[in-house]
């Protein structure tokens, strides 16, 4: 069983900016190396012959189609009175993104 390193876990954290304390890193260093190790596990079976699968419940196109539709405008003067800010007939939100 291979152990991954404290850089790689540290590398980990930074990709998800995330900050680990000593405690959580020893923890997570752990639990990965298992994961990691029972997916090469899972590398050694025998798996000529067997078709590649996407979806296991065979469901096909289970969405609806993105059509537009008009909304009900005493349902939106509604909606629109409620919200606390609104600008050019739309409710105005705190940005989210820099």
């Amino acid at each position: 069983m291979s152990m991954l390193k404290d850089a790689e876990i540290q590398y980990i954290a930074d990709l998800a900016r995330i900050k680990l304390s000593a405690e959580e890193k020893s923890k997570l260093q752990g639990e990965l190396s298992l994961i990691l190790n029972f997916m090469e596990q899972l590398k050694e079976l025998p798996v000529d012959g067997v078709v590649p699968t996407t979806i296991a419940s065979g469901a096909v196109n289970i969405t609806r189609p993105d059509v537009p539709t008009v909304a009900d405008p005493g349902v939106v003067g509604a909606m629109l009175e409620q919200a606390p800010e609104q600008k050019d007939g739309f409710v105005k939100v705190k940005a989210i993104l820099k």
